[in-house]
């Protein structure tokens, strides 16, 4: 039998899961124009964020692993956002970058790439 402190335990991980995975949603559904994921299908999925409007560059906004990822790849699909399946650039991104910042530089070309291809996808479905 599992001790209180335990069962506690597995409870706050349970919900603070959940409160994640609300929060994941929120900030897919909310930046869904200006969103990508990299992903190694349901492994590890990375959330960008570029916008164009300024010279900064694409920043990363979440990411999550296991249950996690295969959630962010579900909301996605759901609001159209691009998945790209990258994992060597999802595994570098999730190994070097840092939530809520911009992306290393060293992940600039391949980033730009994705971008590239989600604009010929946009322009090609809205002419």
């Amino acid at each position: 039998m599992k001790s209180g402190f335990s069962f506690f335990l597995g409870i706050y991980g349970k919900i603070k899961t959940h409160a994640f995975q609300d929060f994941v949603e929120e900030v897919l559904v909310k930046t869904a124009e200006e969103a990508i994921v990299v992903v190694e299908p349901a492994q590890l999925a990375v959330v960008l964020r570029y916008d164009g409007k300024e010279n900064n560059p694409p920043q990363v906004m979440t990411m999550g692993t296991g249950p996690v990822a295969q959630k962010i790849e579900n909301i996605a699909t759901a609001n159209q956002i691009p998945i790209f399946v990258n994992p060597s650039l999802a595994r570098g991104l999730q190994k070097i970058a840092m939530v809520g910042s911009d992306i290393p530089e060293e992940f600039f070309n391949s980033v730009a790439e994705l971008l590239c291809q989600k604009y010929r996808m946009k322009s090609s479905v809205f002419g």
